[in-house]
């Protein structure tokens, strides 16, 4: 596979187009196969930070770490970042779609995402919505781009919602040596009406994989706000935790879990590998610990990041099987790889590919597997 660095439209232009005669697969994630790789490091500019909107106008080699950087010295900040995804570009963020750890509380990432620049697969270069929620009317056809994996077009600019940061923040840990407890834990949650910015638990498996000294299933909470509000949440947390008989504790080294984080991310092999209701999930987690596949995910949610020992269609059929008994769904990207997906929504897509992409070139992947961003 030839790799390719384009600076401007045009180029990139060109080097479609150039494919296209050739007949030659174009790839903007992962470097398997023939064909074409399109490197974007050259995309790497923040072109405005508009104060009057509270938008960033980005391009897609820009890292969320320099994007946070930049805004913050305006006094604002992007909903999505986290310390874990600091080294993390914009495109590879949306095109992996990558675990949000602050969706329940900010809303999804593609939601905040307000006007795109895409390239289609023949180089027609399209702008998408704006500056404001209201310029979408119709199909939403934002959500659309960076929902597909790059292929049916090659989102290059990013329009993206800011917010204004919390003046504080508080890192909570606790050891759970058994699941069960998270179903007692988000219902106490809600009762409370408690949304943490960040909710996270993994399990022993995963501990083990990351080499902790712990060994067990790890809970994670962030808690942003004024310090009335955060000392008023931690009283409330920590009248739950006792009631649960949970160990939680400030973590006095943040910065290590941030870290785990993103090593979790690192070995993730199936992202959102399963949706499962949260007071179902730890039925779900029992088996995964029986057979050693670690996972992490928000017990608010229960939308699983699985990190089996091998990625393998017969495992993850097994998983979606359970996952399904429990009154959830797998992840169609992966069932389709696989070679199980609904005929109806494989239809769909097809047809959507075709429409988008004829020739079949852009990142494209064989059934059977051969999924971008995973190991």
């Amino acid at each position: 596979m030839t790799t390719y660095k384009p600076y401007g439209v045009q180029e990139l232009q060109t080097l479609l187009q150039q494919a296209e005669k050739q007949g030659v697969s174009v790839m903007t994630r992962g470097r398997q196969g023939s064909g074409f790789h399109i490197d974007f490091q050259n995309w790497n500019k923040i072109r405005e930070i508009d104060l009057m909107n509270l938008t960033v106008t980005v391009e897609r080699a820009v890292t969320l770490g320099e994007l946070e950087d930049a805004v913050q010295a305006q006094g604002l900040h992007m909903a999505a970042v986290t310390e874990d995804l600091r080294h993390v570009s914009i495109g590879d963020f949306f095109a992996e779609q990558m675990f949000c750890l602050t969706s329940l509380h900010h809303s999804q990432p593609r939601f905040q995402v307000l006007g795109l620049e895409v390239m289609l697969a023949d180089g027609t270069l399209l702008s998408v919505a704006g500056k404001t929620v209201k310029n979408v009317t119709g199909y939403d056809m934002c959500r659309f781009y960076i929902s597909n994996r790059e292929q049916f077009a090659i989102p290059l600019v990013f329009t993206i919602k800011l917010v204004s940061p919390e003046p504080m923040q508080l890192m909570l840990e606790a050891d759970l040596p058994h699941a069960e407890i998270l179903c007692d834990w988000v219902k106490a949650l809600r009762r409370q009406r408690i949304v943490p910015q960040v909710c996270l638990y993994w399990n022993q498996a995963a501990s083990v994989l990351l080499q902790r000294p712990e060994q067990q299933g790890k809970l994670i909470l962030v808690c942003t706000g004024s310090k009335q509000r955060l000392e008023r949440e931690l009283q409330m947390l920590s009248q739950i935790a006792d009631g649960l008989q949970i160990g939680l504790q400030v973590c006095e080294q943040p910065e290590q879990i941030w870290q785990a984080i993103a090593a979790l991310r690192s070995h993730t092999v199936w992202q959102d590998g399963l949706k499962v209701p949260s007071l179902q999930c730890p039925a779900l987690l029992t088996a995964l610990e029986e057979q050693q596949i670690g996972c992490w995910y928000n017990p608010m949610q229960g939308s699983l990041q699985l990190i089996p020992p091998q990625g393998t269609a017969e495992l993850y059929k097994q998983l979606y099987d359970q996952a399904v008994a429990l009154g959830g769904a797998g992840n169609w990207y992966y069932m389709d790889g696989y070679g199980f997906a609904p005929e109806t929504e494989t239809r769909l897509w097809r047809s959507l590919k075709q429409q988008f992409d004829g020739g079949q070139r852009l990142n494209c992947r064989e059934t059977g597997g051969g999924f971008h961003g995973t190991k």
